[in-house]
């Protein structure tokens, strides 16, 4: 406007000597648009006219790339990572705020460096590279190491972009510490490590399965036709060793195969499988399948869908272990227990199992056989309630023991018939128990032995008859041979002469020790054996009552063992040491000599049995002979001894010993 002219006329005319001015100010365009003008004026006189010469520029373009400039500037001061300008020398010319943070050097201590005062890899020949590399190409991404002001070395991460001001080429250096990212990647490469070594010892089967495509599975989608997709364009992309083991194969075998290869022999199951497994996200389960040599194997494993951003299928992964030798044992388990059920269903026997407290839970079906009753009403009922009331605290007692780990019972008890009368049943419990050794019950084996308790009885009976049958006869005979023993003793008293009267004390001892026997067997409750060292001391006691005199000159020691003789060898035994002893006692210690008379009998081992009469009196003249006498107690010893099937052994150093050797 003309008033503002007028304004800046007078203006210049104040300061006309000043020389030029410049200044910055708005014009306007035709079209009414405004655009900023750098103005540089000079006030003249032109003779005697006064002028006023001015020179206009357009500054817009420069007014853009100042502001671009400042906005360059405030957005680098601003960035988290730091910023240098590095000229070609590798001279530090500018950075920015967070270059000083980073490093903690100032501002000026960094522009007053080079590359190599901050780099701990930087060397002029690596700079060279990094120069001719960012100068032909525009841009390089690289890692290094950067030195902070206190000494610490951290790794960075450098985008250096050429930039080029006229004739001046400069880098600029995008630099980010990656301290936190080297550490994160250090923490998943040792995930990973130890996730493949997981993957790779692992004793269980692992592997991932992916698709060639991402593929829907929901309501809408077709199901058939993914599958036919999925059976052809699924492979096996990675697998560990316990994998291959499972299918005996090597790892080009398994690798880039399609889920049909695995369900080739059943691909009706393989596409019900894949079906359940894409319904449900995630399933556990047991699959028939083959080797790679076609050799049948069972697998058990969990499987899992992956997905991806879109929750479409993308894969699968599982984890499974081989379990056809637990199926082969799971078989023959079922096939153990088919024949045994078999087994208890068609034996006489009744066969029960009972809880730890003694409730049933399994009964045969021969129980309504034997006892009249239906197993079912019996189920979960007590077993002990069917006990006679006089064997119930016995058999509970017993069946308790039966019930704990490695214990066993054998027992016998009367069980209530469903008509009211009770049987007699033997039963032999074998406790069981759990994997962990806790009892957990008994299997009980029953037999109804209520006929041969019956005949038990009669024969018990019939045997208490015989056996007071036998006390009667060994009694008679005993008081017969008595009675013939007084006979003889009565006899004698009638006989004057001396040798006679001797026959008749041989007869009359004889007599009494086939007498003893017959005494010591009916009042004994063994009937086949006699207590032979018991019966030796009663017979050596007759003896001496019958020969000696004065009790002060022969004693008779009896040295026998703890030993049962039959009727068949303790007679002859007896009659042997009868005729030892008597020959002893009447010869061995002429005009009144004192002396010892032993008798012993041992076991020579489990067959043989050796009986020693021996005294130390005058001996055995050497004239006598066992086999060749006279007399007749020694013929009768001999006689003895043969029906004994015995060697007879006859010593006469220090008096006379008789050892006589027979078989049990």
């Amino acid at each position: 406007p003309k008033h503002l002219w007028n304004s800046r006329w007078e203006g210049y005319q104040e300061h006309r000597q000043g020389g030029t001015e410049s200044v910055e100010t708005f014009h306007q365009r035709k079209d009414g648009t405004t655009f900023p003008v750098d103005v540089i004026s000079k006030h003249l006189w032109f003779g005697d006219e006064e002028l006023h010469v001015a020179v206009v520029r357009d500054v817009t373009e420069r007014k853009r790339m100042d502001e671009a400039l400042r906005l360059t500037r405030f957005t680098i001061d601003n960035v988290a990572d730091a910023v240098y300008w590095i000229d070609p020398h590798a001279r530090i010319v500018d950075v920015n705020a967070a270059a000083s943070e980073m490093l903690g050097f100032t501002r000026e201590q960094l522009l007053s460096m080079s590359l190599y005062d901050i780099n701990a890899d930087m060397t002029p020949e690596r700079w060279k590279t990094i120069w001719s590399t960012i100068t032909s190409k525009g841009k390089l991404t690289f890692e290094t190491r950067h030195t902070t002001a206190d000494g610490r070395i951290i790794p960075v991460e450098i985008i250096a972009n050429h930039i080029a001001f006229g004739d001046r080429e400069l880098d600029c250096a995008f630099v980010r510490d990656i301290a936190e990212r080297k550490r994160v990647e250090e923490v998943i490469r040792e995930s990973q490590r130890r996730l493949s070594l997981f993957f790779n010892q692992s004793l269980d089967g692992f592997y991932f399965s992916m698709l060639d495509e991402p593929q829907e599975w929901n309501e809408d989608t077709d199901k058939d036709e993914v599958l036919d997709y999925v059976f052809t364009h699924q492979r096996i992309t990675e697998i560990n060793d316990a994998m291959l083991a499972q299918y005996g194969a090597a790892r080009e075998d398994i690798l880039g195969r399609p889920v049909s290869a695995f369900f080739h022999h059943d691909s009706e199951q393989g596409r019900l499988l894949r079906r359940r497994l894409f319904d449900e996200g995630r399933i556990h389960i047991e699959t028939s399948e083959r080797k790679i040599d076609g050799t049948p194997i069972w697998i058990e494993g969990d499987y899992m869908c992956i997905y991806d951003e879109r929750h479409k299928i993308i894969g699968t992964f599982g984890v499974q272990h081989d379990i056809t030798e637990r199926k082969r044992a799971e078989e023959a388990l079922r096939a153990s227990e088919e024949q045994l059920r078999h087994i208890t269903e068609n034996m006489s026997d009744v066969v029960l199992e009972g809880d730890e407290r003694g409730l049933f839970r399994y009964i045969s079906p021969s129980f309504h056989a034997a006892l009249g009753y239906k197993a079912s009403d019996f189920i979960g009922k007590p077993l002990f309630d069917l006990v006679h009331p006089d064997d119930y605290t016995r058999v509970k007692r017993q069946y308790l023991l039966a019930a704990l780990p490695e214990k066993g019972a054998e027992l016998e008890f009367r069980c209530r018939h469903a008509n009211g009368h009770y049987v007699h049943a033997s039963v032999i419990g074998t406790g069981l128990v759990d994997e962990k050794g806790r009892r957990k019950g008994a299997v009980l084996s029953c037999r109804d032995v209520t006929e041969r308790k019956n005949a038990e009885e009669l024969v018990k009976a019939s045997l208490r008859e015989k056996e007071v049958l036998l006390k009667e006869i060994h009694h008679r005979v005993k008081n017969n041979l008595q009675v013939i023993s007084s006979l003889l003793n009565l006899q004698s008293q009638y006989v004057k002469d001396q040798q006679s009267l001797s026959l008749f004390k041989d007869s009359q001892s004889r007599v009494k020790s086939m007498a003893l026997i017959h005494e010591k067997l009916y009042q004994s409750e063994d009937f086949a054996n006699i207590d032979f060292a018991l019966y030796v001391r009663n017979l050596t006691g007759f003896l001496y009552r019958s020969y000696v005199i004065d009790p002060n000159i022969v004693t008779i020691v009896v040295d026998i063992q703890n030993i049962q003789l039959n009727m068949e060898k303790a007679i002859p035994c007896g009659l042997i040491i009868n005729e030892l002893v008597s020959n002893s006692l009447k010869y061995a210690f002429p005009s009144g000599n004192s002396g010892r008379i032993c008798v012993a009998l041992s076991a020579c081992d489990d067959s043989m049995l050796t009986m020693i009469v021996r005294d130390n009196g005058v001996g055995l003249p050497e004239h006598i002979s066992l086999r060749a006498t006279e007399s007749l107690g020694l013929q009768l010893v001999a006689s003895l001894a043969d029906q004994l099937g015995a060697t007879i052994d006859v010593k006469r150093a220090g008096g006379t010993e008789y050892e006589i050797s027979f078989p049990r």
